[in-house]
């Protein structure tokens, strides 16, 4: 497949969530986030700043989510009081800033 240099604004990846549940045993959640695509000089500038929170790094790059829901099993909408109050989880934190980093990793290189 080539490659297009033409890419779309935004993209779609998995984001698991490891929790502890009442019982003690270990339970695996999933839901998508859509990532803004960034340029590599907005990259470099996020990884070269120092004061950067986690609040401002998904301002910058969250744009959109699905399979996230609440304890009535409702589809969470994608809005400023949903986005706090999974920003509250720290486990769900950990997962996102992950999944980020995960998904503009460049590969390992051979030697």
């Amino acid at each position: 497949m080539s490659f297009k240099i033409a890419q779309s604004d935004s993209y779609k990846t998995k984001v698991e969530v490891e929790t502890t549940a009442e019982t003690g045993k270990k339970e695996k959640s999933t839901f998508n986030v859509m990532f803004r695509r960034l340029t590599q000089t907005e990259i470099t500038a996020i990884v070269e700043s120092e004061s950067l929170t986690f609040e401002e790094l998904m301002a910058k790059v969250l744009v959109g989510w699905d399979g996230l829901i609440d304890a009535d099993n409702e589809p969470l909408d994608f809005n400023e009081a949903n986005r706090t109050a999974l920003y509250e989880i720290p486990q769900a934190r950990y997962a996102l800033r992950e999944a980020y980093w995960e998904s503009v990793r460049v590969g390992k290189q051979k030697n």
